[in-house]
């Protein structure tokens, strides 16, 4: 799951709505179990980590169906890792949002870099500079210092802290979905091509996924959910998702204790003021790719729901052209088939 999208959000209701499927087909609660697969604990996997990972994939889940979820990079062979099938689902947010999004996270949420505003940040370019991308291949959970912990000791845990959070974000802020969806190869990293990262990207959202959901459309994302997938979500019959139904989560959280005057003030700021132009500017610049992506996800969930209400009508137009897949754009055809060509 892509993070910083609303997955959170979403996973809370598909919880829910695993059981709600079960009552209305006449059981006291679902049969499927939510599975987290460990070996997954990092974003991108090395091959054997992948092999591991598809392994587990393959000899889970024999008694039951299952609903597994974790942050790693698409990795297109899980689609056949199972006997019975895996079916995959994800959702987006648009890439600006969602950068700024992680660095609230890091800075109002965990409180791991200074909890300054984002532009302020940006202006630092030693800091906040997302220009070139770095990419984190493991991500740490450094142990919180316990009270009695030396100051030496909780600056160095401040420090790791920081850095880990500015790595991750020098990550997620430069064309991060494009690589998310492209995959773990080279491909998906070679600057030698840029063009062929996102060609690859859009030919496995468009191929390989149920459907990838959009945070700016939770109900609209859940309904189709419903309908591409009943036996586990299909929920009352009598209810249509709405807002009310997903939880806003990750967005405060209670300060410690023992904080001076100062500090008090710091924690009451919950995320960044509006960027300025200028910066806006740059992380548009920095995110080109990803903003092309998330245009042509934006057009493939519109068109799903349009051939959806055709489907469901009670009069459907026999007349309509609307077919599954829509053609890709031209010339990411074009970059497809140099690549095959190679």
């Amino acid at each position: 799951r892509m993070p910083k999208s609303g997955s959170a959000s979403l996973m809370s209701w598909m919880a829910r709505e695993l059981n709600v499927t079960a009552r209305y087909n006449g059981h006291k609660k679902t049969n499927a179990t939510w599975w987290t697969p460990h070996i997954a604990k990092h974003r991108w996997l090395q091959n054997d980590e992948r092999d591991e990972f598809i392994y587990m994939l393959r000899s889970f889940g024999h008694q039951s169906p299952f609903v597994t979820q974790r942050h790693v990079y698409h990795t297109p062979e899980a689609r056949f890792a199972h006997p019975d099938g895996i079916v995959l689902v994800n959702m987006v947010r648009e890439p600006i949002s969602r950068c700024i999004s992680r660095y609230n996270y890091e800075a109002f949420y965990k409180r791991r870099i200074p909890p300054i505003d984002f532009d302020d940040c940006l202006d630092d370019e030693t800091q906040c500079n997302f220009d070139h991308w770095t990419e984190q291949h493991e991500y740490s959970n450094f142990p919180v210092p316990k009270s009695q912990a030396s100051s030496e000791d909780r600056r160095i845990f401040l420090q790791l802290s920081r850095n880990d959070s500015i790595a991750l974000l020098r990550d997620e802020c430069h064309d991060y979905m494009t690589r998310w969806f492209c995959g773990h190869t080279y491909e998906c990293r070679d600057p030698q091509r840029p063009r062929l990262a996102l060609a690859l990207a859009m030919l496995h959202i468009r191929d390989h996924y149920v459907h990838v959901g959009l945070l700016e459309d939770l109900p609209n994302t859940a309904q189709i959910f419903r309908l591409r997938l009943p036996s586990f979500f299909a929920g009352n019959p009598q209810h249509n998702p709405d807002e009310a139904d997903f939880p806003q989560l990750h967005s405060k959280k209670a300060p410690p204790s023992k904080l001076s005057a100062t500090e008090k003030e710091l924690f009451k700021k919950t995320k960044s003021s509006p960027l300025s132009s200028r910066n806006l500017h740059r992380l548009t610049l920095a995110n080109q790719r990803d903003i092309e992506l998330y245009n042509y996800i934006v057009h493939l969930h519109n068109y799903r729901l349009d051939l959806c209400l055709e489907e469901t009508s009670p009069n459907p137009s026999s007349s309509s052209q609307r077919r599954w897949p829509p053609p890709l754009p031209t010339d990411i055809k074009n970059e497809l088939k140099q690549y095959k060509s190679l």
